[in-house]
């Protein structure tokens, strides 16, 4: 048989009621948080907005080229800001959240991006070692042809700070007129032909040969005498007849006549020609070089 709740019991029930929400409210929910990465944990006794914080942690390092470190790199973590690397190549990058897979990205003009995923991070990490390559240097002329005896400057792009540079004169016939070692050079051209010039650039136990940069050296031009000849028109004043003498240093060769516009050739003897000219008494010659 149940029991019936008289007025009395209600009024009672509801009072106890009310008692226990006014002690919710009053004192504090028990809350607790633990976190051990990876996993976090979060109890809560009761209804309340809570936030936790997740810890972070340093990554650090060393970069290096041909064993050799690097200075001044940027190094960078997406979503933290970068760092450049010391003297001594070494950097540290501090902010990376737990539980994550973080990718590091290293950058230096003349040498090769590189990126490199590291594992779940769970702790600081140290000893991440990244090694670097040097580009190909290209190598810059400040003309594409010259003449004999003529100077042509080279100099170079991709430079590296620390690295060390070497030229050479690969092919062809020119001289480097000051010291090989640097980022540029200048060089004398002795004779005509194609002039190519190499440079090597080296960091560390690295070294990458530059590209070819070939510069065509002309001939020297001849110099050139015209003499008239005897035979002249008095009165009209018109030339009947020349000489053209063309000199060219011994090594370029000799010089050949390649037209005498006007009139016809003479005898040909060791770069001396003679034509008889047009009626009009005017005459162009055409010469050249032998090999040109």
């Amino acid at each position: 048989m149940k029991k019936q709740y008289d007025g009395k019991d209600r009024v009672l029930a509801l009072l106890m009621a009310f008692l226990m929400v006014v002690s919710m409210l009053v004192n504090p929910l028990d809350i607790s948080a633990t976190s051990t990465a990876p996993q976090y944990t979060v109890t809560v006794a009761g209804n309340k907005n809570i936030s936790v914080s997740i810890p972070k942690y340093s990554v650090s390092g060393t970069v290096t080229c041909g064993g050799k470190a690097v200075s001044g790199v940027d190094v960078t973590i997406t979503g933290l800001t970068s760092v450049q690397t010391g003297e001594d190549g070494s950097f540290t990058i501090p902010g990376v959240a737990a539980n994550t897979t973080p990718t590091i990205t290293v950058r230096k003009p003349g040498f090769d991006d590189k990126t490199e995923p590291l594992s779940t991070v769970t702790a600081d990490v140290t000893n991440v070692n990244i090694g670097l390559s040097l580009l190909q240097p290209v190598i810059i002329s400040d003309k594409t042809s010259a003449s004999v005896d003529g100077t042509i400057a080279y100099s170079v792009s991709n430079v590296v700070e620390g690295a060390s540079y070497q030229w050479q004169i690969l092919s062809g016939n020119a001289v480097i007129q000051n010291n090989s070692m640097g980022t540029s050079i200048e060089a004398n051209a002795t004779s005509s032909g194609p002039v190519n010039v190499n440079v090597t650039a080296s960091y560390g136990t690295v070294s990458v040969v530059g590209t070819n940069n070939s510069v065509n050296v002309n001939k020297r031009q001849p110099s050139v005498e015209i003499h008239v000849g005897n035979n002249s028109d008095a009165n009209n004043g018109k030339i009947t007849e020349l000489s053209v003498t063309a000199i060219v240093n011994a090594s370029e060769g000799t010089v050949t006549f390649a037209e005498v516009a006007g009139g016809n050739f003479g005898s040909f003897d060791n770069g001396t020609t003679t034509a008889s000219v047009g009626a009009d008494g005017r005459a162009t010659v055409v010469y050249k070089a032998a090999s040109d």
